[in-house]
């Protein structure tokens, strides 16, 4: 327990690093200009309470997902495994990526369903996206989406070298496409999931709330229907929630009370659904 609580203090250390780079750089190449020091200090707080919860989940999660792939019916999970494993160290790398960005996609857009959107809620919350803002997570929301990089793991291999880079790519990625950072370059922003991109989906209009769900690629959304292209949309268009709701029911992925009209919680819309509000 002393090592593994001594590897997560390494791990938030060099996450403080990324963050100070990302800040440095939103300062430099923003893709909006805002001052909200207030909400950049929740974000930060929220880091900490994000690794609490990775911490506690993290474990449980590997454990149960483990012992669904030795049901039987699922031996085809070994086998890939193996298969992948005999396989060129790049070939299982590239395999674990778009698996485990696949399922992440999935997953993405299950929590914009009735049942879950108010795990997912918090998410959403913020008005102006940092490096930060991506580690606002309710228990359940965390839980969810660590499930497709392990399921990921047990299909293709993450051993040795490539394992770092996975723990890289975890620590630094969801800081990158939720970073204020404009990323020039076509090739990039067409095939890859920027700021600049994954903006819109934190936009307050739930149509466009409803769209942009890739975390690494953007191949799901073209393939699946759900892309949106930022170039389309106003300039500054606004982000977070389009209710009121307590930080502390976000957190804890409750729904907002419904007293009023006013504070009435969505009920998590389907992309198909949502209907833009935004002017053109």
């Amino acid at each position: 327990m002393i090592l593994s609580l001594v590897s997560w203090l390494e791990i938030i250390g060099v996450y403080a690093l990324i963050g100070a780079a990302f800040t440095i750089l939103e300062q430099m190449f923003p893709v909006r200009t805002f001052s909200a020091k207030r909400e950049h200090l929740l974000d930060v707080l929220t880091v900490f309470y994000s690794f609490g919860l990775k911490f506690l989940f993290g474990a449980f999660v590997g454990t149960w997902i483990v012992k669904v792939a030795l049901l039987p019916g699922m031996g085809w999970m070994g086998r890939a495994h193996a298969f992948l494993a005999s396989c060129p160290v790049v070939v299982g790398g590239i395999a674990f990526f778009l698996i485990s960005d696949f399922l992440a996609y999935w997953a993405h857009r299950l929590n914009h369903t009735r049942l879950l959107w108010s795990t997912h809620a918090f998410h959403h919350s913020a008005e102006h996206l940092n490096w930060a803002s991506g580690m606002r997570e309710s228990p359940v929301h965390k839980v969810l989406l660590l499930t497709p990089s392990v399921i990921a793991g047990l299909i293709a291999p993450t051993n040795g070298f490539f394992a770092t880079i996975v723990i890289a790519y975890g620590i630094a990625h969801n800081s990158f496409i939720h970073s204020n950072v404009r990323i020039k370059g076509r090739w990039i922003n067409w095939l890859f999931v920027t700021g600049e991109w994954h903006f819109v989906h934190h936009a307050k209009d739930l149509h466009y709330g409803n769209m942009n769900f890739g975390f690494l690629l953007t191949i799901w959304d073209r393939i699946f229907g759900t892309f949106a292209d930022p170039a389309t949309l106003p300039k500054d268009y606004p982000l977070g929630l389009p209710y009121e709701i307590g930080i502390g029911r976000l957190a804890l992925g409750l729904p907002a009370r419904a007293s009023s009209e006013e504070d009435a919680p969505i009920a998590g819309p389907q992309p198909e659904a949502a209907t833009s509000t935004l002017a053109d």
